[in-house]
């Protein structure tokens, strides 16, 4: 996430140096670990051989989007759901395909549980807030539905008040 190349922009320094390592959004100790997990699985589906490879990233990317995103798209799997990853170049489908995948997801929804506050939703409080972004009109982009729907369901709770 790159808001403030410059750290001396910021109206709120401390905070911005609370949420923000650089440019990178700093992370719990719960949250790396679910990274953890979700690299884990990512090592699991390298393993497959064709197209394992290209899949590897899709939860960790997922984990990093948002909490919400990690979640849904690991309880999907489990569920039996298919997941359909499109980028330009390649169209692939994920599913869980043995006991050892299945053990990694239950980890890493178990870890996701424990994270409390999403990085992202804490810097997007803070950007529109603290920052006041708010003021000025900003629109949020996001790669996956998940995030993105969850941050316009959480939006009324986005508030001064509560950060």
């Amino acid at each position: 996430m790159n808001i403030h190349p410059d750290a001396q922009l910021a109206r709120h320094p401390h905070r911005f140096n609370a949420l923000f390592q650089g440019i990178a959004l700093r992370t719990s100790p719960g949250f790396d670990r679910a990274y953890e997990e979700a690299c884990a699985f990512g090592r699991l589906l390298a393993g497959r051989g064709q197209g394992g490879g290209f899949m590897k990233n899709l939860m960790e990317q997922r984990v990093c989007s948002s909490v919400v995103a990690g979640i849904g798209t690991a309880t999907r799997l489990l569920a039996g759901q298919t997941i359909h990853e499109e980028t330009e170049d390649v169209d692939r489908e994920l599913d869980v395909q043995d006991a050892a995948e299945r053990a990694a997801l239950e980890r890493l929804i178990q870890a996701l549980g424990g994270v409390g506050d999403d990085p992202k939703l804490s810097a997007i409080r803070h950007s529109l807030h603290d920052e006041g972004w708010l003021e000025l009109g900003c629109i949020i982009f996001s790669q996956y539905y998940d995030t993105a729907a969850w941050i316009a369901r959480v939006r009324r709770w986005v508030s001064p008040a509560r950060h």
